[in-house]
Order: C-alpha cells, then structure tokens, then sequence
C-alpha cells in the first residue's frame, strides 16, 4: 500500500509514480486496485478510467495554479498570455485510457 499526497513536497516524484501506474492500471490486468481516501476514512475503488480521470483532473488544477502564480507575479497580464511550465505528464495516461 501506497499513499500519495497531491501537491505535496514530492509532487514531482508522485506524479512520475502515478503516470506509471496508471499506465499499468489501464492495461487491465493489474494485480492490484487504485483506491481514493474520501474524507474520513471513506475509500472508493477507482476504475482505470476513473483513475486516468482523477489524474487529468489534477493536471488542470496543476496547470490552474501555475496560471495564478503567473498572473499574480506579474509575469503574464491575462489568461490568454498562459503556456504551461513543463510537459503535460497525463497525456500518455489519456491515451492508454482511451484504448
């Protein structure tokens, strides 16, 4: 078992870890589950569908906050003027879902 925190300290190191094991997740013959702790300890297991979603998700609100960071140090004057800061991690993880 494996916890990952979002945005955490190692947020690079864990969105590397999650892309690879979306990657195997997707394939269909993981020998393990993806589960999502709720609050509390409520868990829901997440299809490799779901999964790949979940990761997509975090990549907009990834790509949201560097915006905000952007816009807020001045370095861009609009929404318009954005272009992300690194590669998008979760294109692999789109296109293993969607086969």
């Amino acid at each position: 078992m494996r916890d990952v925190v979002a945005f955490g300290t190692a947020w690079q190191d864990e969105r590397d870890f999650l892309r690879r094991l979306c990657r195997e997740y997707t394939r269909g013959d993981a020998a393990f589950a993806v589960d999502e702790q709720h609050q509390g300890d409520r868990f829901e297991r997440l299809s490799p569908l779901q999964f790949a979603s979940r990761l997509k998700r975090l990549r907009e609100i990834e790509l949201e906050q560097q915006m905000f960071s952007d816009l807020e140090n001045g370095f861009i004057a609009s929404r318009a003027e954005f272009e992300p800061h690194d590669m998008d991690w979760t294109q692999e993880v789109a296109q293993n879902a969607s086969a």
